[in-house]
C-alpha cells in the first residue's frame, strides 16, 4: 500500500524532526504499519473538518462554476492547512 498526500508530508516531517523514530521505525520495520495508521486518521479528520467547514460556510446557491470552484478551493485550503496543523502534533 502507498502513501497519499497526508501520509507523504507525515513522512516528510517525521524524518525531518524526528530521526532517531524515523530510524528506528525504519530498523524494525514498521515505519510504513506507523505512518499508514496514523494516515488513515489524518484522512478521516479531515472529512470531519470538511464536513464542519461546509456546515460553518455554507454554499452560495448560485450555478456559477468559478464561485462554485473558489468555495471549493477555499473548503480544501482551509481543511489542509489545519490537517497538516495535527501532522504537527502528531510529529
Amino acid at each position: 500500500m502507498s502513501l497519499r498526500k497526508y501520509g507523504v508530508i507525515l513522512k516528510k516531517c517525521l524524518k525531518e524532526n524526528k530521526p532517531m523514530l524515523y530510524s528506528r521505525l525504519i530498523i524494525e520495520g514498521e515505519l510504513m504499519d506507523w505512518l499508514l495508521v496514523r494516515e488513515i486518521y489524518l484522512y478521516e479528520f479531515a472529512e470531519i473538518v470538511r464536513e464542519e467547514l461546509k456546515t460553518a460556510y455554507p454554499e452560495l446557491k448560485t450555478g456559477e462554476f468559478l464561485v462554485m470552484a473558489r468555495y471549493v478551493n477555499f473548503i480544501e485550503s482551509c481543511v489542509d492547512e489545519i490537517v497538516i496543523g495535527e501532522i504537527w502534533e502528531i510529529v
